[in-house]
């Protein structure tokens, strides 16, 4: 897909014609922020699904939990796990998506 180039960042027109100094954001540097969103959405989106899964009880999961002599041990680690295995993907996608040219 076209998209037109923008113009460098330290001399950009605004729409009456000026041209106006940019002002570089301050905090963290545009790819860090890019890859900790990512992050955060995959880490939620595992932590969800770690959560549905005890919910819907697959396999009886919820049941072998709730018998454990430590219930809070078993829902850590699944909770854990899934958020670090679907956070890592999600920042994998992510990365492997960013155009080169950017």
């Amino acid at each position: 897909m076209w998209s037109p180039k923008r113009p460098p960042l330290l001399a950009r027109i605004t729409r009456s014609g000026m041209l106006r100094q940019a002002v570089p954001r301050a905090g963290l540097p545009r790819i860090v922020r890019f890859l900790a969103f990512h992050c955060l959405m995959g880490t939620t989106l595992g932590a969800v699904f770690a959560g549905l899964l005890m919910l819907i009880n697959i396999g009886g999961l919820m049941d072998l939990i709730a018998t454990s002599e430590q219930p809070a041990l078993p829902i850590a680690m699944l909770v854990i796990g899934c958020a670090l295995t679907f956070g890592s993907a999600t920042m994998a996608a992510a990365v492997m998506s960013i155009d080169p040219d950017e």
